[in-house]
């Protein structure tokens, strides 16, 4: 009977000694299930959290080609004003150039002019002189 009571006595060192690793084991499972979830939750956050700055990636793309649009039509307009600029300096210059030969061209009508009236002039200081030469000739 000792015999028998200390053989149950060492089985029940040993179940106590099992139980106490079986606690740890279901505290650290207990531990690992927690980290778990918490790891879970992380990766949540970080999903969340990539999926905002891709969305505002897409959103600076976006308003990246809307500059970039802006910018060419920008550009369009300036060439096609520099045109117009170009367009309306070629048909002022015409408007100049014609105004400068509708000058040239009425100076030299009046220069005419003035020669043509000097020339009758002279043809009448000579009729003039002539008839008073005959004039006084006639005396």
């Amino acid at each position: 009977l000792a015999g028998e009571r200390e053989r149950l006595g060492g089985v029940l060192a040993r179940n106590e000694a099992l139980e106490q690793k079986l606690a740890q084991h279901a505290t650290s499972a207990l531990a690992a299930q927690e980290r778990e979830r918490a790891l879970t939750e992380e990766r949540a956050k970080l999903a969340a959290e990539k999926q905002h700055w891709e969305q505002r990636s897409a959103e600076t793309e976006k308003t990246v080609e809307a500059l970039r649009q802006d910018k060419s039509n920008i550009h369009a307009v300036l060439k096609q004003l520099e045109l117009t600029r170009e367009e309306e300096g070629k048909r002022h210059a015409g408007e100049v150039e014609s105004v400068r030969s509708d000058l040239v061209r009425k100076e030299q009508e009046w220069t005419d002019a003035r020669r043509e009236a000097a020339a009758e002039r002279a043809r009448a200081d000579e009729e003039r002189e002539a008839g008073d030469r005959r004039v006084r000739e006639l005396r």
